[in-house]
């Protein structure tokens, strides 16, 4: 009888250690999978041909690689994550930048999702009712593919 316990004791040991062996293998295969580096490239190209407006170009760096992303009349910064939620930017958001231009605010932020990348456009929320709450409106400005 001792025999049979020792047998099933050690068998349930093994079973248990193989399936805790499987466990981080997916754990390291989804970190692996989603480990994608994001950050801004903002230059300041000075103003707009009427010597007017500031310009700048953002480009999202993924990896190391230059995603272009297009000129804006105003100029950028990048938002720290302790100010993302006062700009209505969600707090799975890898990053976000915005600036002021032209008597309006606009904030772009990026977040992973699977094997792309999805940058954010948003301006104020102008309706009085609802911008305490969503102080800013986004939506999907461009997708990008990561790998």
């Amino acid at each position: 009888m001792k025999k049979y316990l020792s047998i099933a004791l050690i068998s349930l040991v093994a079973l248990g250690m193989s399936a805790c062996g499987e466990k981080k293998t997916n754990q390291d295969q989804t970190a692996t999978a989603s480990s994608v580096q994001l950050r801004w490239k903002i230059e300041n190209l000075g103003t707009d041909s009427m010597g007017y407006a500031p310009v700048s170009r953002l480009t999202l760096l993924v990896n190391g690689k230059e995603e272009p992303l297009g000129e804006f009349s105003q100029p950028l910064e990048e938002i720290p994550e302790d100010q993302f939620k006062e700009k209505g930017i969600p707090a799975d958001a890898s990053i976000a930048c915005g600036g002021f231009g032209g008597g309006s605010a606009t904030n772009y932020y990026a977040v992973v999702m699977d094997d792309e990348i999805v940058i954010f456009v948003g301006r104020p929320n102008e309706n009085k009712e609802t911008a305490e709450q969503q102080p800013f409106i986004y939506e999907i400005f461009q997708t990008i593919k990561w790998r």
